[in-house]
């Protein structure tokens, strides 16, 4: 390869596929990395300071106490949330940042927020240092194998590219989110030599858990530990930071040409017990004060082949994970995947491939498929079986379950891309028969049909149509059925440099358990996937504003109005009115 523009020769990749790509690769010798200069580091070096602050216009219960004043409000903070980052980054060598944010209904500067902003992060990462690969100091993400021993941070599931099945990561990430109890707090080092990288790191922070009761030894107990990261409440703050969890562990990895093979092992310590639930459903659980997590992993490239898997140990059982992908011919690409994860299987931080929320009581066989049968046709589709050994919640039995979605694309040219989505789902969950003690499982099948269109009118103008139909139908009941148009317009002015974004999306469902989540442009830093249910439309718009090469502005409206309902949300967050209004503000400055 000459240029990376003669990717258009490959069968398959688009133009906007291509266009993803280029800011990621290069075509040409790798270069070797030079010694670090410090003068070069301040030469070179940018920093970038993002601002940001969005709320919600209508008040909810939570921030109203009564009008003599005499009960007061159970969020002590106001309804803004608030969001700072600095960030200093020189190449891909020197990485040094801080964040801090403040959640709606936190206190500010007073009460148990008396420092300002509720959570703090900071961190200092360099990479390729002679023999030091990367360190960080502060608080960092690990990411190891297939994600069963040990990975934090966020990690793509199921979804609608079959093909993404093994995971390849960077062991050693620095921290900059705001997920408050997801990160490491302390050092980590990774150090290569030869074909092998050795990483060893050690953390000590405390983490939010739900507090239960004080043991006869003096010591603490507690049911679960909490990652919603909101201390709002009097309860929500009594749990803040209220377990110490420490945690020392390495990695050792050898890279061949074709192998890659890794050993992980990590303990943690708790200053509290965590105690096992006594719902029937929980009878495996951890308990305990301290839990140690070991894994071995590999991955083997085999020509057209890749093979990737982990076996793990946690809570005295073995959990184990093997994927494969390969080339089935010119057109066409295959991915298996099989897992078991023991219903005693406890892994502290693991985010592996499967269908429910936790890594554990679950066993499943999974194959995907990408087929280009003729030029601008593209057939996706993956058969995903999976059963749940031990009881589950809502699930008074052992279950079963499978999962199938099958998209076919077609692009045209490059203006014009369409999809065709359908999946289908069945689970086991138990009787909503109040006649029974004993539940028995009965079927639920989710049915989904998706039609989405994409035109690009020209170089300053873009939309997008989305249709999705669901059907969710119980044995006992009638089927819940949902439906949701939305139209976005993204225009790129020529005059000033400005994009606007917006969408107007009618939804009408029977039910939640219909709901249709769809994905929403955000600004930095943020991720939206809203749930719509019941009947109304939502609508926002967004225009980002580049004032100069040093200065960018967000300002984004939305709107959710329902038609068959007065009030919205529940509990603290109940607000008395058929509509919601939403703004946001972000400022991003580069210097």
């Amino acid at each position: 390869m000459l240029s990376i523009y003669e990717l258009q020769l490959v069968y398959g990749f688009a133009e906007e596929t291509i266009s993803k790509m280029i800011p990621y690769v290069i075509v040409g010798k790798p270069v070797a990395a030079q010694s670090l200069n410090f003068k070069d580091v301040l030469k070179y070096g940018r920093t970038e300071i993002t601002l940001s602050c969005h709320r919600t216009i209508e008040e909810s219960k939570g921030y109203a106490g009564n009008d003599a004043g005499q009960v007061p409000p159970a969020y002590p903070g106001n309804p803004w949330h608030y969001y700072a980052k600095a960030a200093f980054r020189s190449g891909d060598r020197v990485d040094l940042g801080i964040t801090a944010e403040k959640d709606p209904g936190e206190s500010f500067f007073r009460d148990s927020n008396p420092n300002g902003f509720d959570f703090y992060s900071a961190h200092f990462m360099a990479r390729d240092i002679g023999m030091l690969k990367s360190f960080v100091a502060g608080d960092y993400r690990l990411q190891f194998g297939q994600g069963l021993t040990l990975w934090n941070g966020f990690s793509p599931g199921k979804s609608s590219l079959p093909l993404n099945v093994i995971k390849r990561q960077e062991p050693v990430k620095k921290f900059s989110s705001t997920e408050e109890n997801n990160l490491f707090r302390g050092m980590a080092l990774s150090l290569a030599t030869g074909k092998f990288i050795f990483t060893g790191f050690f953390s000590s922070k405390h983490n939010d858990a739900n507090i239960t009761d004080t043991l006869d030894t003096g010591m603490n107990s507690f049911s679960a530990f909490l990652y919603n990261g909101s201390h709002r409440t009097r309860a929500e703050t009594t749990h803040e930071k209220s377990v110490h969890v420490s945690a020392v562990g390495a990695n050792i990895t050898f890279r061949g040409e074709s192998l890659k093979v890794g050993f992980t092992g990590i303990n943690y310590r708790f200053d509290s017990y965590l105690e096992k639930s006594e719902k029937p459903y929980k009878a495996f659980d951890f308990s305990g004060s301290s839990l140690f997590n070991a894994g071995l992993d590999y991955m083997l490239t085999l020509r057209n082949i890749q093979i990737a898997g982990e076996v793990s140990y946690g809570n005295d059982a073995f959990a184990t994970l093997h994927s494969a992908v390969f080339n089935a011919g010119k057109y066409t690409s295959l991915a298996v995947l099989y897992r078991y994860f023991p219903a005693s299987f406890f892994s502290l931080y693991s985010a592996a491939f499967s269908e429910g929320s936790g890594i554990s009581n679950e066993s499943g066989f999974y194959l995907g498929t990408v087929v280009h049968p003729a030029p601008h046709w593209t057939v996706s589709a993956y058969a995903d079986l999976y059963r749940f050994p031990w009881l589950r919640y809502q699930a008074s039995a052992p279950s079963s379950g499978s999962d199938y979605l099958a998209t076919l694309g077609f692009a045209p040219d490059r203006n014009i891309e369409m999809q065709l989505r359908f999946k289908r789902e069945r689970s086991q969950e138990n009787s909503v028969s109040e006649d029974q003690y004993v539940k028995d499982l009965i079927c639920s099948v989710y049915t989904g049909l998706r039609y989405h269109f994409s035109y690009r009118v020209s170089d300053m103008l873009q939309l997008r149509t989305r249709l999705e139909f669901v059907t969710v139908k119980k044995e006992e009941t009638d089927p819940d059925q949902g439906f949701m148009f939305y139209e976005d317009v993204v225009c790129h002015f020529r005059k000033i440099p400005a994009i606007l974004y917006f969408r107007y999306a009618w939804f009408d469902t029977d039910h939640y358990s219909s709901r249709i989540y769809i994905y929403e442009q955000q600004t930095l830093s943020s991720f939206t996937g809203t749930p719509l249910y019941d009947e109304g439309y939502r609508t926002y718009i967004m225009m980002r504003y580049n004032c100069t090469n040093m200065l960018s502005c967000w300002i984004r409206l939305a709107r959710t109005s329902y038609s068959d309902r007065t009030t919205i949300g529940t509990g603290h967050d109940e607000i008395f009115s058929s509509k919601k209004h939403e703004i946001k503000f972000q400022v991003v400055i580069r210097i």
